[in-house]
């Protein structure tokens, strides 16, 4: 460890991307103090803009998207009608995954 940095906590987040940083926020918002996010580089450095869904085109993708899935998965009517992408669509049954790493 470098000099300053505890020796212990309740939460160790390694990498300090996007999921990283707002995963450390998230627990500092709910009250969690002992927090230790560790990065070799700068934060939010890397594959940041991937992360958020910003792609070569320019487009903008991620906040919509986690707010659809957010939505979705708490229950509640998304703001954008996504029941044409329903997996129904395809009229087989579902089968369950069988290569989930």
């Amino acid at each position: 460890m470098t000099s300053g940095s505890p020796d212990r906590a309740s939460v160790v987040i390694v990498g300090g991307g996007v999921m990283g940083v707002s995963a450390a926020f998230h627990l500092a918002e709910a009250g969690v103090r002992d927090v230790v996010l560790v990065e070799r580089d700068a934060l939010g450095s890397g594959r940041f803009l991937y992360a958020t869904g910003f792609s070569g085109h320019g487009f903008m993708q991620g906040p919509a998207v986690g707010e659809v899935l957010r939505d979705l998965v708490l229950g509640r009517e998304p703001v954008v009608d996504v029941s044409a992408l329903d997996v129904s669509r395809f009229g087989a049954e579902l089968r369950p995954e069988l290569n989930i790493v």
